[in-house]
This record gives structure tokens, sequence and C-alpha cells, in this order.
């Protein structure tokens, strides 16, 4: 595989400065951000590299090696909007946080940005806020504005709303914004609130990626949030939080179908990520697969985000078991395709990988893509020579 080019093998001059920002992996709490619920997510090592470098050209200029790998591509500062679709809708992502940074007063001259990457696309490991958060690191230096983790979160999120128009909660940018080396993330996504969780050190969190890709911004992620929301208002609460299963199960009548089984998986999923947490705190690591086998269930049947590649990778990993050091399985990410998080011993991971492999192989005659990932750091800023 060649080497992709550098910074000033693109731009014809050395970059400024690097901002570097992981992916992230939820564990539990899967669609409940939105919904103002707890989620426990943790940053994972791979990254996303944002090299920089301000111009006068009165231009942003992108280069990705997964997206752009030509020349770099063009947008007008004065006119930047978002793209439709197409090739170039990828750049929505950073065109959408430059945009965010002008709204706050930045005159950017100019502006060229290489990107690297190694966090897989679609594969639930929030590509997108990885390439959001370390874009805003690098804006917020070129420009001198100083905003706290929690006001960068936010700022990314405007800029997902804005330009590619996904309708996301705020846990993949604080999970990547905030994680900590050996821990998950625990945000309270309604109070706006972030603790971190240690991680057992003998476990390893796995992501088998299916390959199929999932498009967040086709509709199907807004139609659920919307459903939970009517669903919500019927049932007289302002927040899901204050809705128990009891009382959802007395008023599941005047809920249409469709209502009812999104409000179960909500309720169900805020009750689930208290119980993962609470074993995670006892050291009850064997109790953690029914868990997380619970909220793969409602996803696949109340929230319909599964998918049977999805289903077959979670019950071939439940099937394999204590045997190879499988402690959970679940679909992580939004869905419709993308990938499964397994939550595995140190010392059974080289057997379960292989299994794994071997068994999605044999069922789709195809090949799934397996990432050993530990919990890490969240994103941060390296500072280069200015020249």
């Amino acid at each position: 595989m060649s080497r992709a080019p550098s910074f000033a093998q693109i731009f014809q001059a050395p970059s400024q400065l690097k901002a570097s920002s992981p992916g992230r992996i939820n564990l539990i709490g899967e669609h409940i951000d939105y919904l103002g619920g707890r989620v426990l997510p943790a940053a994972i090592d791979l990254y996303t590299s944002v090299e920089g470098r301000v111009t006068t050209t009165g231009s942003l200029r992108l280069w990705s090696d997964k997206f752009h790998t030509g020349l770099p591509l063009v947008l007008a500062l004065d006119s930047l909007a978002p793209i439709a679709s197409g090739p170039d809708y990828w750049a929505n992502y950073p065109a959408g946080v430059i945009d965010q940074f002008r709204s706050l007063g930045w005159e950017c001259p100019g502006l060229d940005l290489r990107i690297e990457s190694e966090v897989p696309s679609g594969a639930g490991m929030s590509s997108s806020a990885a390439l959001e958060t370390a874009v805003s690191l690098v804006c917020e230096a070129f420009s001198g504005l100083s905003l706290s983790r929690i006001e960068r979160a936010l700022l990314c999120q405007r800029a997902e709303h804005a330009f590619p128009k996904v309708p996301c909660g705020l846990m993949d940018q604080v999970a990547v914004g905030m994680g900590r080396r050996g821990h998950g993330v625990l945000f309270d996504c309604q109070f706006l609130e972030v603790e971190t969780i240690l991680l057992p050190d003998d476990i390893v969190i796995i992501s088998a990626d299916t390959g199929v890709k999932h498009a967040l911004g086709d509709g199907e992620y807004g139609l659920r949030k919307e459903q939970c929301q009517s669903a919500l208002e019927i049932l007289g609460s302002e927040s899901f939080r204050d809705v128990s299963i009891e009382d959802l199960h007395k008023n599941e009548s005047r809920l249409t179908d469709v209502q009812a089984k999104r409000a179960r998986h909500v309720v169900g999923e805020i009750a689930r990520v208290e119980r993962f947490i609470s074993l995670l705190r006892s050291g009850d690591m064997q109790s953690l697969h029914d868990v997380m086998l619970a909220s793969h269930v409602s996803l696949r049947d109340n929230f319909e985000v599964s998918c049977a590649e999805l289903d077959a990778l979670v019950e071939s990993a439940c099937a394999l078991g204590e045997e190879y050091g499988v402690l959970g399985a679940r679909m992580t990410g939004g869905g419709f395709g993308g990938a499964t998080v397994n939550l595995v011993r140190r010392d059974s991971v080289e057997r379960f990988c292989e299994a794994l492999s071997e068994r999605y192989n044999r069922e789709f005659d195809n090949s799934v893509k397996i990432y050993q990932t530990h919990a890490a750091d969240g994103a941060q800023l390296v500072r280069e020579k200015l020249v």
C-alpha cells in the first residue's frame, strides 16, 4: 500500500497545527442519547488526525485519505453551504464545523486541511464525531477562541445538524472529546453531566463490522426520533426518564403499535444502562451478557434498526460464550448495518476473533472486519511549530 502524501506535498506548504481525535464505541445505551437518557460509550484507540494551515485564499481546501485522494476539494468560504448529496457529501462534516466557528465571529481568510483516519466509516465507531472534533480543535487554535469540552461537543453537534443534516444526539461528540484511558464515559444526556467509569483491564472491546453501510441521514434516524417524541407526548411526560416500565404498561393502549414498541425500547434501555453500570461497579462481569443481549433484542424487535448480518454476529458471539471469553455482545451505533460490540477476555481474543470470522463467512459467504480496541483518552491538539 502506498503511503499517503504529506500536507506539504498536497498544499505546497507545511502544516501549522495538528489535532488527533479517537473514534468511539457505545457499550450500552443505544438510541437514547437524543431522548435524555444516560449512555456509556468509550473513546477507542483508532484515530482521525487533521492537519491545518491558515491561508489568504478565501477558500476551504480539503484533502482526505478516505474520500478525496486526488487534488484537494475547494469550497468558497464566503458561500459555504451544505452539500446535498454526491461524492463530496463527506465535506459537510468539516465544513459544518468551520461554519459554526464563523458564526462565533472567526473571520477565517482561508484554510487548508489534510484529514487522515483509521476510524472506519459506517461501522458504529463515530468517524463523523472524530472528524468534527479534530477540526474543531484546529479551528479553536487558529481563531483564538477557547471552548470547554462540552461547548466543543455542542458546537460539533450543531454542525452535524446543520450541514450533513443528521439529527444526532450529543453522545458521540462527548465520548470522543472526553474519553479517558481505561474508562467508559457515562454521559447524562439530559443534564449534560459526565462521569468516567473504570473498565476491567482484562477486557478487550471487539468491534465486528459487517460492511453493510447505513445512512443516518436517509430519514430513518429522524423518523424514530419523531416516533419517540410523539409517544412521550401521549404519555404526558417531559422525559422518558420519568416513565417507568409499569407506567408504560398502563398506558400502552393509548399508543400506536409503533409508538409502543419505540417507547418499550427507550424505557427498557434506560434501565439497562443503570443495570450495566451497577454490574461494572460490583465486578459482576458474567451478568453483563444478559444486559447486552436484551439491548440487542430490543433494538432488533422494538426499535427495528438491526439487520440479518448484525443479528448473526450477536448470535454467533453468544453461542461461542464463556469458552471463548465472551462477556457480552450486541449491535452498536445507529443501526441499519454497521457493527457489533463484543466484550471479550484478553486471553481469549484471538480465538474469539477467528471463530467469529469463520462463522460469519460460512453464513454470508463474506468477510467481517474485526477491530481489537481499548478505551482511550479523548481528542487533543498536537502543536507544531507555527510558520
